[in-house]
């Protein structure tokens, strides 16, 4: 009885969505519900795999970025050096614009406390659906094209360098494989976005450690610097 799922169709998310082969026939707009969780339960936990995406991510990021120094640059940085901002005062915008909404966020994760991870896994929920479910039926054109809008819609994320919106691109085909790998056991489109949908939790969750990690490094050196 739940309702069909329609990928969003906004200004700029509708681009994403129009680089997309068709949805499963009346796909059901599921959430992280009593349900979800039960078959979460059921599938394997995705940790060790989560976790080598990631630290593949910062490998990938760390040697690319090596080679093409100019991919560092962020959609923030660009609109900064465009505006004729640069050196010391860019870093300091950026510094200060970061700390404002690592804050925010912060307070907002203290305040939900339990309902935050509820927040991490129904937004993964969102992304597997948009971008993984029905891939049992694409042809393997349909399914890079799927990886890469995955990664190229995280340069909304004005702090991300583009090489990190490229190296997404390789995560998006880890979350595929984990979507497709499990339909091909089950047969079923719902447990297979459960199953990449908990992965992708689980990569987010090692993400925002390291973010939290950074932002208290660097609140730590300014004090004490």
């Amino acid at each position: 009885n739940q309702a069909c799922y329609r990928r969003p169709r906004g200004m700029i998310s509708g681009l994403f969505s129009r680089m997309l082969a068709p949805l499963p026939h009346r796909l059901s707009n599921t959430r992280i519900d009593a349900r979800a969780r039960e078959t979460m339960a059921s599938l394997p936990s995705y940790r060790f795999t989560a976790f080598m995406t990631f630290v593949g991510v910062i490998a990938t990021v760390f040697t690319v970025a090596t080679v093409f120094p100019w991919l560092m640059v962020s959609p923030l940085s660009l609109v900064l050096s465009i505006g004729g901002v640069g050196g010391s005062t860019q870093s300091m915008t950026s510094y200060v614009i970061l700390t404002v909404l690592s804050i925010i966020i912060l307070l907002t994760i203290i305040k939900m406390r339990q309902n935050a991870w509820i927040v991490v896994y129904d937004a993964a929920h969102e992304e597997e659906k948009w971008y993984r479910a029905g891939a049992e039926n694409w042809n393997m054109r349909q399914r890079v094209a799927s990886c890469f809008a995955f990664g190229a819609c995280h340069v909304v994320n004005i702090f991300y360098p583009f090489v990190t919106c490229l190296a997404l691109c390789l995560v998006g085909a880890v979350f595929m494989a984990v979507y497709l790998a499990e339909y091909r056991r089950s047969g079923d489109v719902y447990r297979a976005t459960m199953a990449s949908t908990k992965m992708h939790a689980r990569y987010n969750i090692y993400a925002f450690m390291l973010i939290l990690v950074v932002f208290v490094a660097f609140v730590v050196s300014s004090v004490l610097l």
